[in-house]
């Protein structure tokens, strides 16, 4: 079993009991959000990189549009992922298995360091 979809489904079963109308919702925007912070912490860590190397491979525009793109794209191969005949196997599977269980303020402390950690990346001087 993946990190991403242990994370998803310890997010979508703490919702589930309190708010079942959108626990799915919450547990997929929550999974996409890690997802991006870990593209943006990589991309910002190339760009400085790149930057040190004196080379330019696209501008800062291009790359927040490319961004753009990527974030849409991983939002709809996590809504097709994580939704579905799939999902429910696999959520079957996991519940089976001895998993452990971590507190939701654990897991939304996750995002919160990545976008600290990126912040902190972005000014940096190269």
């Amino acid at each position: 079993m993946g990190t991403f979809y242990s994370l998803f489904l310890q997010v979508f079963q703490y919702y589930k009991t309190r708010i079942p109308r959108h626990a799915r919702k919450i547990a997929l925007i929550y999974i996409t959000l890690v997802q991006t912070l870990a593209v943006l912490i990589l991309g910002v860590v190339l760009s400085k990189f790149l930057k040190s190397m004196h080379m330019t491979v696209i501008n800062s525009f291009q790359a927040w549009v490319l961004f753009a793109v990527i974030i849409v794209v991983l939002y709809f191969n996590n809504w097709m992922q994580y939704t579905g005949r799939k999902q429910a196997i696999k959520k079957a599977k996991y519940n089976a298995s001895k998993s452990e269980k971590r507190h939701i303020m654990s897991l939304w402390l996750i995002p919160i360091l990545g976008i600290v950690l990126s912040i902190i990346l972005m000014k940096l001087d190269a």
